[in-house]
């Protein structure tokens, strides 16, 4: 199988690396925002529909904007992924979707985690703040391989 990146605009990305499929920030719903007829999605951002998202072995949760954070995405994807990776505050979110703690992995900056033989995660600080409404939480930057 060949590495491949598709971005699905915004900071959406499809990642194939060694056979691993991965996900990072799917905006998948149209909308950025908890109501469909206000904020919409950057155009082009959700081309790609949820069930053309094959199994996902990571998936990143780089933050808790409604765009990147929905909760029909995260529940038409909760089948497909094996683990999530996210940023402190937003397992929360998570969890209480039903998502198994076992299967989250929550970090902070510049923390580093093995999620399989060969396959290790280091997550950087950003400078774009995470948080719906008046929670405000950290989040990282994009994940480095």
């Amino acid at each position: 199988m060949e590495n491949t990146l598709i971005w699905f605009g915004h900071s959406s990305y499809f990642l194939q690396v060694d056979g691993k499929n991965i996900l990072i920030g799917p905006v998948l719903s149209g909308s950025a925002s908890p109501f469909s007829f206000s904020i919409k999605a950057f155009k082009g951002a959700d081309v790609y529909a949820y069930e053309d998202i094959p199994e996902i072995d990571y998936l990143f949760i780089t933050h808790d904007h409604w765009d990147h954070l929905y909760y029909k995405t995260m529940m038409a994807l909760k089948p497909k992924f094996k683990k999530n990776i996210c940023g402190l505050g937003v397992g929360a979110h998570l969890e209480h979707w039903g998502i198994s703690k076992e299967i989250i992995f929550e970090t902070d900056w510049n923390d580093m985690v093995l999620l399989d033989e060969g396959f290790v995660s280091h997550t950087t600080p950003a400078r774009h703040f995470s948080g719906r409404g008046f929670n405000e939480t950290k989040h990282f930057g994009l994940p480095l391989f």
